[in-house]
């Protein structure tokens, strides 16, 4: 997804996606951090909509993106992914939102 769009950026995290799968994949073909509003298989605690608004807030998250390859078992449903719809939810009405690869991006900074 739009690999020089995140390798531009220069705050804390590139991009926030929806899980922890997603994030490894863009850190690797981006060489940028990128964070998960989600957990990875259901182990990893998310982010709440109200830490994540503050790190926006801060300037320390780029974009959101959403759309793309999904959790694995145990990555659906639960606290993780109903806080990570809140977050797309709350960009969406915020931000506007454009396609990339086939993914909805958000530019957190506009």
């Amino acid at each position: 997804m739009g690999t020089a769009l995140l390798s531009s950026t220069d705050s804390t995290w590139s991009a926030a996606v929806s899980t922890s799968q997603i994030a490894a994949s863009l850190e690797l073909a981006c060489g940028t951090a990128v964070v998960s509003t989600g957990r990875w298989g259901g182990s990893d605690p998310a982010i709440t909509l109200a830490e994540f608004q503050a790190e926006v807030a801060a300037g320390h998250i780029r974009y959101r993106v959403d759309g793309g390859q999904r959790g694995g078992r145990g990555g659906r449903g639960g606290v993780s992914e109903s806080t990570s719809s809140q977050i797309s939810a709350s960009v969406q009405a915020t931000f506007t939102a454009t396609t990339v690869d086939g993914r909805t991006v958000c530019d957190l900074t506009a």
